[in-house]
């Protein structure tokens, strides 16, 4: 459950999260009902009023203040960052493979590979606002990927997904690639810059927290049991 600040209104949250649970009650096939929310108290109060109750944590949240100065990471010679372009054959060929790599293994079956290749097409026709870059070989090979969205109204822009190739893990080339959108979104203009992850990715947590991102909130799973009913259907 996620709400615009210029709707966290109490009573507009409750119609609508009230109308979504009636909606998910009617088609729900298991014995609960279940959705997330971070620690904002008109949300909250929403959920528990309609009998849900906080569960486990799922993801943490977490801000970058791009007042101060980036320090600059340098990349051995024989690596290089580059802004992705769809239009690149080499590039594009690669692209879901990284993340699908990055994410499930080197062995992730072509389905996946082309599923996630899908998600970043269509990202990138969203909105040109939307920017990837890769850090790739001198050869062309492409061993990291960093998406970005970015909010030139507010200023704002989140980082997400990061991820790097599985024979490459490990190696420093996720924080270089943090550093450099970093310092490209400072000079954009950007002032904070947002990341989630996992709350039990502490490799990841701790390149974030490296490049000066910290924890601020806590993405919570809430729950609710329902009684499914039958009716007997005379034959």
């Amino acid at each position: 459950m996620q709400a615009s600040p210029d709707y966290r209104d109490q009573e507009i949250l409750h119609h609508f999260a009230s109308r979504a649970d009636a909606l998910c009650s009617m088609l729900a096939t298991g014995r609960e009902i279940s959705t997330k929310s971070y620690s904002i108290e008109q949300q909250i109060n929403v959920l528990l009023d309609l009998g849900y109750s906080k569960s486990e944590v799922s993801e943490v949240f977490m801000t970058c203040n791009l007042a101060r100065d980036v320090p600059e990471k340098a990349l051995p010679s024989d690596l290089t960052i580059t802004q992705y372009n769809p239009a690149n054959p080499t590039q594009r060929s690669t692209r879901g493979l990284i993340q699908a790599d990055a994410f499930s293994g080197a062995e992730a079956p072509d389905d996946l590979v082309a599923w996630h290749l899908r998600n970043v097409d269509r990202m990138q026709m969203y909105s040109d606002n939307n920017i990837d870059f890769l850090l790739s070989t001198k050869d062309g090979e492409s061993l990291a990927f960093a998406s970005m969205q970015l909010d030139y109204k507010n200023l704002i822009a989140e980082i997400e997904p990061v991820g790097t190739r599985t024979k490459a893990q490990r190696q420093g080339f996720a924080r270089s690639l943090l550093l450099h959108c970093l310092s490209y979104l400072r000079g954009q203009g950007i002032k904070t810059v947002y990341i989630r992850t996992d709350v039990n990715n502490r490799p990841a947590i701790s390149a974030y927290e490296s490049v000066g991102f910290e924890i601020r909130d806590h993405l919570y799973t809430y729950q609710r049991k329902i009684r499914i009913t039958y009716k007997r259907v005379k034959s």
